[in-house]
């Protein structure tokens, strides 16, 4: 199923791409941005960078000519995440495909490669050279020996780029200390892509965990490594990138580097390279040769940072060298490579503790006194049997601290703690811990002697909480690992606000993100409880999305937290299956209420954590903590009237919930009719604690045609002070007393004739249209430059009499243009009570369901198959007196939605004949002789059957006939030869037809 999401790169067609988009640096480089619209600009960066060469100019600092005696010594990771294949296999690329591409590498960046003759000799002056040496890593973040591979299997056989998080948190090594290179099966056609360098000049915004934890190169399994090396014929390498360019351009990046064409249309793009002529060509998929115009200039197309075929890459030059230089002396996790150990041999030591990991505080702890710990461990090679640990908080030393009497063997851990420190609510705090001595001297490695955590305290909030979401709440906090779609304030219609996890968009299947509530006092609580709402659609076909209710005393969630709710997929659903993005209306709502009594004396958070099925939306509302007696209620909704109705009086009823902890027996209603207001106190309605309930209100009197109506709520149990959050709701209301019979048929030719069209909320309504030429009018709903999301447009019948017939069933037709994702539906209600209320939806159409073409552009259907016929069984409404059909129309502000031929039979055969003319006579040998009707009005119609003698055998009048079949009993006549004769009104004709009875 393709929904809307992020897709950058064209189709893998075979295992060959065609034109395939070699990088995704720069769409990934606006994902960042979109994240952190804080992070620096490309603007930003380039200003820095300018003014860094220049400096080096001044300098006179050329270090690419021979002057240079050594180069910079870079260590690498390769993260391998396969599929589970045995190593050397698929996904899971051999040791000797990743040497060849480290091989490759190292010529490239020094120009050491052999088809470096092949670039162009007018730019040979230009070629620069990078004194840089790629290694693997020889020891791991602790100091232990490593051959710089590392393998895992992933949850998923193919990752695009939203999985970025995901991906890289399988395996990460610190990125200021190893370039990790993580080299995957990537979706989409794509090769690769890179996060760039930031300047060292605005702090903060490049040292972000986000960014730090992300930092890197990704590259598809196929397209890392050099055919060309010893046993290359044994790689799994896609032809035209099989030379391990694609690294060379990704790392590139990873140092600076832009696409020589500068990312624009035209020839006004640049890479800020002076000695890299301007281009509009990225040549991707093309291996050109000789001199190749571009701009007014000679490409080089052989650029490293072109899209060109790895056989014609062959050049990076000065220009590019001297950025590269600048990024690696100066930008964060870059310069600091140079510095690393991970490019050097393990020295084995005697006497090594290692800081292993923080036991407490974790990232958020609960404000008050906490104990620090850590987990250490024996690195060396002798018995250890003490060692010294500094504490600091936010860089200040609070306490030096000797741990003896350890006993700790060769890799032997034990947790060692510190004296309780007192957190802040609301506060933020860096604890950092350093070993100063092991066995009372030196510590063999000092890499491994320091470990820090940023902890965040929750702010503290009094009781109750009573949050209805009206904005996102700022003492609440959001987690986010991935740092895709989480929690957000949405509008749902009517005013009304909540918070949802996008799930329809949401790509990243089985991504966690929890809505986190500021710590909670239970302390002197007596009793304690929990409230909320929530919705959710689950997907047509199934889906699994899932909602669990979390509850930490010590304010971290990872930590075993009591689940107090967890439903997924159906079991969560709220409504009927949803075939397009789901938004609620006020009756697609649950609701649950919680004791927290076990928690009382405590402190506590609450977490409402989304888990993504990439099904759909994910709602939650009005969430109340209460411990004390609390009042307080919310108007959910209007259940009747309906928006269209016969009755002019009508006592109303409305849903109220019960967001408190007492019982609320009584209530005060204002009502507005047309803008008077009339008042009714309401007593002995009982609505128990979590409860929702329908309550009558006096009977009101609507005028015939439009009325406005409004409802507001208070004084819950008389209480000045009781809390009702959404005491309001607004609606329009149509009556309408017209009556008709069914068989019907309305085609709008005429209008609207007894037919209502009406939006409740006062907006856009069905009206008429032009369109194909076989269809005089038709009725529309625009949607496509209606921005009010949810708002609905009500088309509704008269009242029709189904109590005179046996079966019955409708037909209609329409035609829609699809602008994913945004997806009107269409549904039909019917109503049994003159439309009072209309319980029963009959059916829905939304999104792929009801659309005739995919169309971005403003949908006007301009030929008859741009149509679509749409059956409905109607038997369920024989026999009612009082019937009403309603077509609503939601609007999702995609693209408009045409409707027509709405037509009524007396009968439930989905395939009925079809008639050429007035009327079709057929059957008598085998079959019943059968007349079915298509007269163009409703009518009087009379049929004569005679026999060839000109007897008359019978003699009819058929009242209301339009488009029904009639059965002609011939039972009891002879086989021969009949004549039936049909005379008609309108038009008036009069016809005979010659049948068979009996053969």
């Amino acid at each position: 199923m393709l929904r809307a999401f992020l897709c950058f790169f064209l189709s893998l067609i075979g295992f060959k791409l065609l034109a395939q988009d070699r990088c995704g640096t720069v769409e990934y480089q606006k994902l960042l941005q979109q994240r952190h619209p804080n992070q620096e600009s490309k603007e930003q960066f380039e200003l820095w960078m300018q003014e860094k060469l220049q400096s080096d100019a001044k300098q006179k600092r050329n270090p690419f000519n021979s002057t240079i005696a050594s180069s910079y010594v870079i260590p690498v990771v390769i993260h391998i995440v396969h599929n589970g294949e045995t190593e050397g296999s698929g996904t899971n690329i051999s040791d000797a495909q990743i040497l060849s591409q480290i091989d490759v590498l190292n010529k490239d960046f020094n120009r050491q490669n052999a088809d470096s003759t092949k670039t162009l000799s007018e730019f040979a002056s230009v070629a620069g050279k990078f004194p840089i040496t790629f290694v693997l890593a020889k020891q791991d973040p602790n100091g232990a020996a490593t051959d710089g591979i590392n393998r895992v299997k992933g949850p998923k056989s193919t990752w695009s780029m939203a999985d970025n998080y995901t991906l890289k948190a399988l395996s990460y090594w610190p990125a200021e200390n190893y370039l990790n290179i993580w080299v995957t099966n990537l979706s989409g056609g794509l090769l690769g892509y890179t996060q760039l360098p930031t300047s060292s000049t605005l702090q903060g915004l490049g040292d972000s965990s986000n960014d730090r934890l992300t930092d890197g190169v990704v590259i598809d399994y196929s397209a890392f490594g050099n055919v060309q090396a010893s046993g290359g014929s044994n790689f799994f390498l896609q032809t035209e990138y099989d030379l391990g360019r694609t690294a060379t351009h990704e790392v590139g990046h990873f140092f600076g580097l832009r696409h020589v064409w500068g990312d624009q249309s035209g020839c006004t793009g640049t890479d800020y390279v002076a000695d890299t002529p301007p281009q509009d060509t990225d040549f991707n998929g093309l291996c050109p040769s000789g001199v190749q115009v571009d701009c007014s200039n000679h490409a080089m197309y052989s650029n490293y940072l072109n899209y060109t075929d790895d056989a014609c890459m062959n050049i990076f030059t000065k220009g590019q060298v001297s950025r590269m230089d600048v990024v690696i002396n100066n930008s964060p996790r870059r310069a600091s490579l140079l510095n690393s150990l991970g490019s050097q041999t393990p020295i084995p030591v005697a006497n090594d503790i290692e800081l292993k990991t923080i036991a407490a505080p974790a990232a958020t702890a609960c404000s008050g006194t906490l104990t620090p710990s850590l987990r250490i461990r024996n690195f060396g090679s002798n018995l250890i049997s003490s060692c010294q640990i500094k504490l600091s908080v936010n860089g200040s030393a609070v306490e030096t601290k000797t741990f003896s009497g350890l006993n700790l063997s060769p890799d032997d851990e034990v947790v060692v703690a510190f004296s309780a420190v007192t957190l802040t609510a609301g506060s933020t705090s860096k604890f950092s811990f350093q070993n100063l001595q092991t066995n009372s001297g030196t510590d063999g490695r000092a890499q491994n002697d320091t470990i820090s955590i940023v902890t965040r305290v929750p702010s503290a909030v009094g009781l109750p909480l009573i949050e209805p979401f009206n904005t996102l709440p700022g003492q609440w906090s959001i987690s986010n690992p991935d740092g895709l779609t989480t929690w957000q304030n949405v509008s749902v219609g009517g005013g009304n606000k909540a918070m949802e996890i996008d799930f329809w968009n949401y790509e990243n299947s089985g991504a966690v993100d929890r809505l986190i509530t500021p710590v909670l006092d239970l302390t002197s609580a007596t009793y304690a409880s929990l409230s909320f709402d929530y919705a959710y659609g689950v997907l047509s076909g199934g889906s699994n999305d899932r909602l669990r209710v979390l509850v930490s005393s010590n304010c971290d969630f990872s930590t075993s937290p009591t689940v107090l709710f967890n439903q997924a997929g159906s079991a969560l659903a709220t409504t009927t299956p949803q075939g397009s993005s789901f938004t609620p209306s006020s009756t697609q709502w649950a609701s649950k209420i919680f004791s927290l009594n076990q928690f009382i004396g405590q402190k506590i958070q609450i977490a409402f954590e989304g888990t993504n099925d990439y099904g759909n939306n994910l709602y939650l509302d009005n969430v109340s903590v209460l411990n004390t007696a609390i009042t307080a209620f919310a108007l959910n909704g209007i259940v009747s009237p309906s928006p269209v109705s016969c009755q002019s009086s009508t006592a109303p009823v409305i849903n109220v919930k019960n967001l408190g902890n007492t019982v609320i027996n009584s209530f005060v209603v204002n009502s507005y009719i047309n803008h008077v207001k009339s008042t009714q106190q309401l007593t002995g309605v009982q609505i128990d604690i979590g409860a929702s309930k329908n309550v009558a209100l006096n009977a009101a009197s609507f005028a015939l045609g439009n009325n406005s109506y409004s409802i507001a709520i208070g004084l819950p149990n008389g209480v000045t002070t009781g809390i009702s959050t959404k005491d309001s709701l607004s609606t329009n209301r149509y009556v309408n007393t017209a009556t008709d019979i069914i068989p019907l048929r309305q085609n709008f030719n005429d209008g609207l004739d007894a037919w209502t069209s009406m939006s409740p909320q006062g907006g856009s309504t069905w009206t008429s249209a032009s369109v194909t030429s076989s269809k005089k009018m038709s009725l529309v709903f625009d949607s496509y430059s209606n921005t009010s999301i949810g708002e609905q447009a009500w088309l509704v019948s008269p009242v029709l009499d189904f109590s005179r017939v046996n079966k019955a069933s409708l037909f209609f037709e329409t035609s829609y243009g699809y602008r994913a994702p945004n997806a009107e539906t269409i549904q039909v209600f019917s109503s049994t009570d003159c439309g009072e209320t209309f319980a029963n939806q009959m059916v829905l159409y939304s999104g792929n369901d009801l659309k005739n073409a995919d169309s971005n552009d403003q949908w006007t259907p301009s030929q008859d198959n741009q149509w679509t016929k749409r059956y409905l069984n109607l038997d369920s409404l024989v026999g009612q007196e009082n019937v009403r059909l309603a077509f609503v129309a939601t609007n999702a502000n995609g693209n408009n939605i045409f409707i027509d031929n709405i037509e009524f039979f007396v009968g439930d055969n989905p395939s009925p004949p079809s008639v050429n003319g007035l009327y079709s006579v057929y059957g008598g040998t085998g079959t019943p002789l059968q007349v079915t009707f298509n007269l163009p009005e409703r009518q009087l119609v009379r049929m004569q059957i005679y026999d060839v003698m000109g007897h008359i055998i019978s003699d009819d009048t058929l009242p209301d006939m339009l488009n029904q079949t009639y059965t002609i009993d011939s039972s009891s006549q002879s086989r021969g030869i009949y004549i039936v004769r049909v005379q008609t009104q309108s038009p008036a004709s009069l016809s005979s037809t010659k049948v068979l009875f009996g053969f």
